[in-house]
């Protein structure tokens, strides 16, 4: 049951021994990295250069860029220290997590945050012009009331109270966009 629960896990797990070579891994190493056979036995520098070994074996937290089959995968490794009643290294264990598709769903979010705080930013533009626009003919007309006869009067009056409507209108979908955008 232990072998098929370590065969079975998607993510990466190896040991490292003191000479950085691979004791025990899974065999999702073997599938991530393209290695024909177990990856037992071989150095830690047949899966990673020799540069990303240092990192990982020296950090308990690492992520690492790398191409697999020409795509680039982004990999989170822990590293676990495995040391005997002494304190003396035995072995390191490293479990490497495969976040690329994580990775792209968070720069898809950030890009539609992004697009939704543009709608937002153009949708407030657009209001406060239409509304600036409307209110100075609101303020025209309501200035030349005092002036015209009382047929003229009811007419500057009526254009008041349908451009005051319209901005009440624009207010209330402005308001909607901008609860939907939140």
């Amino acid at each position: 049951p232990r072998k098929t629960v370590l065969e079975q896990m998607k993510d990466m797990v190896m040991a490292l021994d003191e000479d950085k070579k691979v004791i025990t891994p899974t065999s999702a190493p073997r599938n991530a990295f393209d290695i024909a056979g177990s990856a037992a036995g071989k150095p830690a520098s047949a899966l990673l250069d020799t540069e990303q070994v240092e990192e990982v074996v020296s950090d308990d937290q690492h992520k690492l860029e790398l191409s697999v089959d020409g795509e680039p995968r982004a990999i989170n490794v822990n590293s676990s220290p495995i040391t005997d009643y002494r304190g003396n290294l035995l072995a390191r264990v490293l479990v490497c997590r495969d976040i690329t598709e994580q990775r792209e769903q968070e720069r898809e979010l950030r890009r539609r945050e992004e697009e939704l705080e543009l709608l937002k930013n153009l949708q407030s533009r657009f209001l406060r012009h239409n509304l600036r626009n409307e209110l100075n003919v609101v303020r025209a007309n309501a200035e030349l009331l005092a002036d015209m006869d009382d047929r003229v009067e009811r007419e500057r009056y009526e254009t008041i109270v349908r451009k005051t409507d319209q901005i009440l209108e624009w207010s209330t979908k402005a308001r909607t966009i901008e609860q939907l955008v939140e």
